[in-house]
C-alpha cells in the first residue's frame, strides 16, 4: 500500500516539475503559459469533478447572464460592481469562477465576493473577491519596510485579491484590466470598510480599523500581462515587487490528499486542522505525509512563481502602515472615471484590432461538456509513462536534436505551392525522421500567404514505396478557432493501396490505435502538449465535419508538427504495407492483422541542414 502510494506521489511530483520546467523552457510567454495551464489541469479536473452537481443543476439558469459576442458594444460598455449576497449571486460568481484554467483559490479570513456587470447588457464582465492576506509575504513586508510589530498592528489594512479575472467574451476585450481596476476603486474600498467596521479579528479578538489601504494579488500563470504596465491617473495602479518561491499544493489532488490523511492517521502523524492554530492544515499533512513515504520534504515547492504585486490606496500608504501616521491620503479612483478610461484607453481600440470576439458564442464555455468521465489524477498520470518522465530533452519516443547546431541553419527558403494550391515562397524548417530502415526529411513551412503545411520533400535512403508520401499528402497547420495561441492538425491517415501507394483514409482513434498496435494517445502525449479530440469536442463545430479527428498543441511548438505527419503518415503507411493485401475496403483490423515485406531502393542524397528526430521505441512498436 505505501509503495504504490509513493510511486504514485512520485509519479505526480515528477510530472508537475516536468510541465514546470517545460515553461520556464518556453520560447514564448503564451507558451510558457499553456504549459503552465497543463501543470493546473489534475486540480481543474478535480474541481469539475466536486462540483458536478453544482453544474448539471445551475447551468442553465446562470449561463444566460454570460454574453455573446455580437451582444456587446464595446464603446457602451458600464461597468457596475456589487457584491455577492443572493443564493443566485453565489451560483453566478461560482460558475464563473470554474470556467477559469487555473482554479480559482478559497481565501483566508475575512471573504468578499463581488460581480462587475454591463448596464449595456445585463451580462456579466468579470468577478473578484478581496480577503485577508497572508501574514508573512517577503517581498511586500520589504517594500512596506515592516517590523513585525508594526506588520501586527496594520497588517488589517491590507486585502488580497485571490481571485480577479474577466469572463469571455469581456476578456477578449481586455476587460481583466478593467476588473483591476474596479477592485481598486473608492466605491469598492468603500463597501469593504462598511462591511468590516466594529468587528473584531477571529484569531487576537481585537477591533481594528478595517479601511483598505493596500491591495495585493498575485499573477496566476508567471510573469503578468495582466497588472504589468497598467496605469490610471498617471500612475502605475498595480506595482510588481518580486515572486513567490514557488511553494504550494495545487499539485496534490483531492484524491491524493484523502489517501495522505489516511496514511498519518494510521501512523499517529495526524494534524489539527483548527484555524490559527500553526501551519496550514493542508500543508502539515502533505509535508508530513511526504516523509513519512521517504520522499522529499520540499515536494510541496512546486516551482510555479507566481509575480506579487501592491496596490496603494492612499498616498501616504507605506507611512500609514508603518503607523508612523494615523492621518490617511486617499487616492481618488471612481469607478466611472475607470469606465471611461477603460472604453478609449482599450476596448474601442481592441474590438477594432480584432473584431473576432463578436463571433464567441456562451454555449462553447458551458462546463457540463468538460465534466471528466473517469479519476482525474488517474487519467493525468496514464498520460506518462516512465520514458516520458525521464530528462525531457533526451526522453520517450522522440528525441529532437539540431544537427546544425544553430538556429541560423535550421531554415531555409523553400518555393512551390502552398497547401490551398498557391504558388509563392515559404520559410521552412527540416526536420530528418529516422524509422527502421526508413528516413524522410520533413519540411515544416510558413507560407508567405499565412499558411503552414508539413510535408516530406526526401525520402533519402528509404523502400521505394515511401515515393508516394514525398511531396504528396502534406498536413495543414491551421489556427485554433478559439484560441490564437494554439493550433491543430487534422489526423487523417495514409494506407497504402492495392498497388502500395498511398492513399489518405480517415479513421478514429480506436482504429488509428488498432492499426498501430499502440493507443494513439501514447504515440500523441498530453504530456508533449497534444490535445486529441474531435472537432466538435475540441471547437464545438457541429457541422458535417464535426467528427473528424485533430490533435490541438501550441502554435509556437515545431516538434508536434514532426510527430504527427510521422505517425498519421509514415506510421501507418508501413503498418499497412507490412499487411498482405492491403486493398481499400479492408477494416483497419484486417490491414493490421497480416504482414507484407517492403523492399529497398537506391539512396537519394540531400544537403539540406537537418533536425532528427531518432525514434528507437516506435521501430520497436512498429516490428
Amino acid at each position: 500500500m505505501k509503495d504504490q502510494l509513493r510511486e504514485e506521489l512520485k509519479q505526480i511530483l515528477t510530472v508537475t516539475d516536468d510541465l514546470v520546467q517545460r515553461a520556464e523552457d518556453a520560447a514564448s510567454p503564451e507558451e510558457s503559459k499553456y504549459w503552465l495551464r497543463k501543470a493546473h489541469d489534475a486540480q481543474r479536473q478535480d474541481r469539475l469533478s466536486e462540483a458536478k452537481v453544482f453544474i448539471e443543476r445551475y447551468e442553465e439558469n446562470v449561463i444566460a447572464y454570460f454574453a455573446n459576442g455580437n451582444e456587446i458594444d464595446p464603446a457602451a460598455i458600464d461597468p457596475v460592481v456589487s457584491p455577492v449576497i443572493t443564493e443566485f449571486d453565489s451560483n453566478l460568481w461560482r460558475y464563473a469562477s470554474l470556467t477559469w484554467s487555473v482554479p480559482v483559490s478559497q481565501g483566508y479570513g475575512r471573504r468578499t465576493k463581488f460581480l462587475v456587470k454591463d448596464r449595456q447588457n445585463g451580462k456579466l464582465i468579470a468577478i473578484f473577491a478581496l480577503g485577508d492576506p497572508v501574514i508573512a509575504l517577503g517581498v511586500r513586508d520589504n517594500e512596506i519596510g515592516w517590523n513585525k510589530e508594526q506588520r501586527h498592528k496594520r497588517l488589517y489594512n491590507v486585502y488580497d485579491a485571490f481571485v480577479l479575472g474577466a469572463v469571455e467574451p469581456y476578456r477578449q476585450l481586455l476587460a481583466g484590466k478593467l476588473v483591476a481596476l474596479l477592485a481598486i476603486a473608492n466605491e469598492t474600498r468603500q463597501l469593504l470598510a462598511a462591511k468590516y467596521a466594529g468587528t473584531t479579528t477571529e484569531i487576537r479578538g481585537e477591533e481594528k480599523n478595517p479601511t483598505p489601504v493596500l491591495i495585493t494579488t498575485s499573477s496566476a500563470l508567471g510573469r503578468s500581462s495582466i497588472y504589468n504596465r497598467l496605469t490610471f491617473q498617471q500612475r502605475k495602479a498595480f506595482v510588481p515587487v518580486g515572486y513567490t518561491s514557488g511553494f504550494g499544493h495545487f499539485h496534490i489532488s483531492e484524491e491524493m490528499f484523502e489517501k495522505l490523511v489516511l496514511l498519518t492517521k494510521a501512523t499517529g502523524n495526524e494534524q489539527s486542522g483548527q484555524f490559527g492554530k500553526g501551519a496550514n492544515y493542508r500543508f502539515r499533512v502533505i509535508r508530513k505525509g511526504l516523509v513519512e513515504l521517504g520522499l522529499p520534504a520540499d515536494g510541496l515547492r512546486h516551482g510555479v512563481r507566481r509575480e506579487v504585486f501592491l496596490a496603494p490606496l492612499a498616498h501616504n500608504w507605506k507611512e500609514y502602515l508603518r503607523g508612523e501616521t494615523d492621518r490617511l491620503e486617499p487616492i481618488d479612483m471612481s469607478a466611472d472615471s475607470i469606465a471611461d478610461y477603460y472604453r478609449h484607453r482599450w476596448a474601442i481600440g481592441r474590438a477594432e484590432r480584432k473584431p473576432d470576439f463578436k463571433n464567441w458564442s456562451k454555449e462553447t464555455m458551458k462546463l457540463s461538456d468538460q465534466l471528466p468521465s473517469a479519476n482525474v489524477q488517474s487519467s493525468l498520470l496514464s498520460s506518462f509513462d516512465s520514458a516520458r518522465l525521464a530528462p525531457r530533452k533526451k526522453s520517450g519516443t522522440w528525441n529532437v536534436t539540431s544537427a546544425a547546431g544553430s538556429q541560423r541553419d535550421e531554415t531555409l527558403s523553400l518555393s512551390g505551392e502552398s497547401i490551398s494550391g498557391i504558388s509563392g515562397n515559404g520559410n521552412s524548417q527540416f526536420t530528418d525522421v529516422t524509422m527502421e530502415d526508413v528516413e524522410v526529411t520533413l519540411a515544416d513551412t510558413k507560407w508567405e500567404n499565412g499558411e503552414r503545411d508539413v510535408q516530406a520533400v526526401d525520402r533519402k535512403n528509404s523502400p521505394s514505396a515511401v515515393d508516394s508520401l514525398v511531396r504528396r499528402l502534406r498536413i495543414g497547420v491551421y489556427r485554433s478557432p478559439l484560441q490564437e495561441q494554439l493550433a491543430y492538425m487534422e489526423l487523417r491517415c495514409a494506407i497504402p493501396d492495392a498497388n502500395g501507394r498511398a492513399v489518405i483514409k480517415k479513421l478514429s482513434e480506436k482504429q488509428i490505435s488498432t492499426l498501430l498496435g499502440v493507443p494513439l494517445a501514447q504515440l500523441l502525449p498530453s504530456a508533449k502538449g497534444i490535445v486529441l479530440g474531435t472537432r466538435e469536442q475540441l471547437f464545438r463545430d457541429d457541422s458535417r465535419r464535426r467528427t473528424e479527428l485533430c490533435a490541438l498543441f501550441p502554435s509556437s511548438d515545431t516538434q508536434i508538427p514532426a510527430m504527427i505527419w510521422t505517425v498519421t503518415r509514415l506510421m501507418t503507411f508501413i503498418a499497412g504495407l507490412k499487411s498482405e493485401g492491403s486493398a481499400p475496403g479492408k477494416s483497419t483490423a484486417e490491414v493490421a492483422s497480416k504482414t507484407k515485406s517492403v523492399s529497398k531502393p537506391a539512396l537519394v542524397k540531400s544537403n539540406q541542414p537537418t533536425k532528427k528526430v531518432a525514434s528507437k521505441a516506435l521501430k520497436a512498436k512498429i516490428e
